[in-house]
């Protein structure tokens, strides 16, 4: 019997320098960087002026990249799944990126919890029942990472809220904008935006974008922009 080739990653451009390593056999996973990448899940003008940045929820890098590409000279990126980890310290590496990979999911304190496996590579989540596979995760809060973001974005699988609350403090030192996913549950980008507005004092916007179904069963999902009041 013939030996199996290895898998390979394909590579998806970002610009001329940098690219994005995906892996087709897991499921989702080219779906998920192209939703960043070529479908602009995220509005591409909320990456303009940036300088640092947090990115919860990271999988790949998919975004973690393009934040670079816009002009960022350096992030910390949170994603608790380990291969999807894997894959994003690779992304960082190849890229030559300056960024702190941290193996965990953005919550409101640290703590170990328990984390539904799903069968898409990009829903994994510890809010939500997504499998009866489970793993333990390490959480933390953004408040004890000591950053200073100019942008912190949050696609963290229903917790969106209780990350915010353990960045509360950045948030209110440092005012970065916030791009949220919101489309985990019904309402949800309601109770986002009623956040925002209510506990930082922030403008929120609630943007419908594209995303593939590997993402949502909907074509066109919540997104909730947050930015200071002037």
């Amino acid at each position: 019997m013939a030996e199996l080739a290895p898998k390979k990653p394909v590579r998806i451009p970002v610009d001329e320098e940098l690219h994005v390593a995906a892996r087709p056999w897991v499921l989702g996973d080219v779906d998920a960087v192209s939703d960043v990448l070529h479908r602009s899940l995220y509005p591409p003008n909320t990456l303009e002026d940036v300088d640092e940045f947090v990115d919860v929820g990271a999988h790949v890098g998919s975004f973690t990249v393009l934040a670079f590409a816009m002009g960022a000279s350096r992030g910390t990126a949170l994603e608790p799944h380990p291969s999807n980890a894997e894959m994003l310290r690779k992304n960082v590496e190849e890229n030559d990126i300056t960024v702190d990979v941290i193996e965990a999911a953005a919550h409101r304190r640290r703590d170990v919890m328990e984390m539904f496996v799903a069968p898409s590579s990009v829903a994994h989540s510890v809010e939500m029942v997504r499998s009866r596979e489970k793993i333990k995760v390490e959480t933390v809060a953004i408040d004890d990472l000591n950053v200073s973001p100019d942008l912190i974005k949050v696609d963290a699988e229903g917790a969106e809220e209780h990350v915010l609350e353990g960045a509360l403090e950045t948030i209110q030192s440092h005012a970065p904008r916030l791009v949220i996913s919101a489309y985990h549950y019904p309402g949800q980008e309601e109770d986002v935006a009623r956040w925002l507005r209510e506990e930082v004092n922030y403008n929120a916007e609630i943007e419908v974008r594209e995303a593939s179904p590997y993402r949502s069963p909907a074509l066109n999902v919540p997104v909730v922009i947050g930015e200071p009041r002037a």
